[in-house]
């Protein structure tokens, strides 16, 4: 029952994002969509808002006069978005797609945007959804294009960090309370993006250091060999404190790093398995599994259970899709088979993996 619950709040929380956002943000997410525009917005350029959410800063952009593609999960954020744009008359102006950061190898060519942003969305992905998305954002960025990232970083003054985690923590409860959302932070996007071959050009932090806007040009002759492969410890998914919080509070947000998990000694022609990243289902998955030789997907769902996922947006075909690019399994396996949880069949279009 209070899955159920949880699943319809989820469902609901679109129309509140903003105003969830900009609390937890100390009110820094719309001082940054202001200066982005007021700095590096220019006519008739192209540009790319990643994670655009409920549209504001790709419909503010638009009325300056760019021409805005802008990306989300989310299809209740984009529903919203799209009657923003139809108040303002900008269909011809912004262009609206559902896509998850990692499927934006198969959306764009190379070398096509003079501008990408992304504000509060690259901190809330995982390591490995990162590095995978600044790589991409190499790609179609131009030559001469400018990267603006923003987002939540942790102070490196220790004091500055105490007093950041107690400011935070009321923010970080009311906003939950009023759009079931939050934000993550950081310890730094300088060598994450360094590494995906950018080069820093300016950085300005706010909120005690904690609010990060880095501003990064493309090193043109920047190459990688890095393999996708890394595989997450299974140690790294037992915790006492998770535990005890599966009990006391079992129908919220628990999550475990998405990922590959190996179990046993699977071979090329093992068979993969797809869960959610709630602790408790990994949990008991992995016991179940332990006399089979197999791969375990873990994806990103926020933490919450297959069910209430797939019912609130959370695991759908983007989060399965984002898991098997940036776990590596396409370098372990000689088939494509992929075994999905009878429970996600609500949440998951299978045609479009």
């Amino acid at each position: 029952m209070f899955s159920y619950i949880f699943m319809k709040i989820l469902e609901n929380r679109p129309d509140r994002y903003d105003r969830g956002i900009n609390i937890v943000s100390g009110r820094h997410a719309n001082k940054v969509k202001n200066y982005i525009i007021e700095q590096y917005v220019q006519k008739d350029i192209e540009m790319l808002d990643v994670g655009c959410g409920t549209g504001t800063l790709a419909i503010q952009s638009a009325r300056a006069g760019a021409n805005v593609t802008g990306i989300d999960i989310s299809e209740g954020m984009l529903h919203v978005a799209k009657k923003r744009i139809d108040e303002f008359s900008l269909q011809n102006n912004v262009t609206l797609q559902q896509s998850g950061v990692v499927e934006m190898d198969a959306l764009f060519e190379s070398n096509h945007f003079d501008l990408i942003t992304s504000t509060l969305v690259i901190s809330e992905l995982y390591p490995d959804e990162r590095s995978w998305t600044l790589r991409q954002l190499h790609k179609i960025l131009k030559s001469d294009g400018t990267l603006v990232i923003a987002g939540e970083v942790l102070p490196e003054n220790i004091f500055k960090r105490f007093l950041y985690h107690l400011i935070r923590l009321p923010l970080a409860i009311i906003t939950y309370l009023i759009a079931q959302t939050g934000t993550k932070s950081v310890p730094s996007f300088n060598n994450e993006l360094i590494n995906a071959g950018f080069e820093i050009i300016s950085e300005q932090y706010s909120f005690l250091g904690s609010f990060a806007v880095i501003t990064a040009k493309k090193l043109i002759d920047f190459t990688t060999t890095e393999s996708h492969l890394n595989p997450v410890k299974m140690n790294n998914d037992f915790s006492i404190v998770k535990t005890i919080w599966n009990y006391i509070g079992r129908w919220f947000p628990n999550p475990v790093e998405p990922g590959l998990r190996i179990i046993g000694n699977p071979d090329k022609d093992s068979p993969v398995l797809v869960t959610s990243n709630f602790h408790l289902t990994v949990r008991k998955i992995k016991r179940s599994l332990k006399d089979v030789s197999c791969y375990l997907l873990v994806a990103p769902t926020g933490g919450i259970n297959v069910w209430c996922g797939s019912g609130g947006g959370e695991m759908t075909e983007h989060s399965i899709i984002s898991v098997i690019k940036t776990s590596g399994i396409s370098e372990l396996v000689n088939h494509k088979q992929i075994i999905l949880p009878l429970l996600c069949a609500t949440g998951v279009e299978r045609k479009s993996i």
